[in-house]
């Protein structure tokens, strides 16, 4: 038998109450962001407020090896600020930022490769379509929406901006590709915590 003495058990008590006391508590956190942020365009976009355009290299015909074999991947970064301004937003803002959900319009995307963007300016044999991919390389798809669709990191830069790297390329639709102009549209929502 283990005798404790009453200075020890008077401790235990304490301590035992203290900590039954603390664990019943709710605490509360939340985050005020700047209704005036938007993206706009980094490196390799025309550098525009909210209507942003990467305009991805001339490549030749020749240079697709088959169905869905890629070219032409271009790198190009957006960035959260004022609205119709070069300056950063708030660090609180910038901090909540968790990504953009990226979607096409109805059927802009081919049903049976969900992260290949119908090109709207040309339809026919050897079509070429688009394809847009994370930092990471992996492709968006559409067929999902925020949080499960994959998705670039969020980065503080140097100047203080939240700053989000994508990568868009063509790929082609089928074993030959031929001559055509390519374009997409993509909408964005700010998805913040």
């Amino acid at each position: 038998m283990k005798i404790i003495s009453k200075s020890t058990l008077l401790c235990l008590g304490l301590f035992g109450y203290s900590q039954l006391y603390a664990a019943n508590q709710i605490t509360i956190t939340g985050r005020v962001i700047d209704s005036t942020c938007t993206l706009s365009g980094g490196d390799n976009t025309n550098g525009a407020y909210d209507d942003i355009a990467v305009v991805l290299d001339t490549v030749p015909d020749s240079s697709f090896m088959g169905e869905d074999s890629v070219t032409g991947t271009k790198t190009f970064k957006l960035r959260l600020t004022k609205t119709n301004s070069t300056t950063a937003c708030d660090q609180a803002t910038n901090q909540g930022l968790k990504g953009i959900g990226l979607s096409v319009p109805a059927n802009g995307y081919v049903a049976t490769k969900p992260s290949v963007i119908v090109n709207t300016a040309y339809a026919g044999a050897g079509q070429v379509n688009l394809q847009i991919l994370t930092n990471n390389d992996v492709p968006v798809t559409f067929n999902t929406t925020y949080p499960s669709q994959p998705r670039s990191i969020v980065i503080a830069d140097d100047g203080g901006f939240a700053t989000l790297t994508y990568k868009a390329q063509y790929i082609a639709a089928d074993a030959t590709s031929v001559a055509q102009p390519v374009q997409a549209l993509l909408t964005y929502t700010l998805e913040y915590n």
